[in-house]
């Protein structure tokens, strides 16, 4: 029976949450693949830098990258987005800015995620594949 990393708690195979202190339990498949692609993982996060791990395509043969560069994609359209609001006058400013914050909010939580081996998603996000 495997251990938690966090509390070492001994838990059921299959398991995949920790039942003491609800860790997330990843096999070593899993932690390799993360340990393996974290900068090309920031890297995506950087504007236009999207396109490197598109290019060389490594993100098909690592879910974990996979699943970074498909939230760069959607928040750097999310950027685009936000360049159109502007154009609106008197509230498309404003939405725009608060748009614009909650993007490089989440970009920045993605990236200390990726930075870390994990993968966070966010309520609207995750419901949005665009590489498959």
């Amino acid at each position: 029976m495997p251990f938690c990393g966090k509390c070492g708690t001994q838990v059921q195979d299959g398991v995949k949450f920790c039942p003491s202190c609800g860790m997330s339990l990843q096999t070593q498949s899993q932690v390799n693949d993360a340990e393996a692609n974290k900068i090309m993982a920031v890297i995506s996060y950087i504007g236009v830098l999207v396109l490197i791990p598109l290019i060389t395509g490594k993100y098909k043969q690592s879910p974990f990258l996979k699943f970074h560069v498909n939230q760069a994609i959607i928040f750097c359209i999310g950027y685009f987005v936000v360049m159109l609001l502007y154009l609106i006058p008197s509230i498309g400013g404003f939405l725009g800015f608060i748009i614009q914050v909650g993007i490089l909010v989440m970009g920045i939580i993605s990236i200390i995620g990726a930075i870390k081996g994990e993968t966070k998603s966010f309520p609207i996000i995750n419901k949005i594949k665009i590489i498959k």
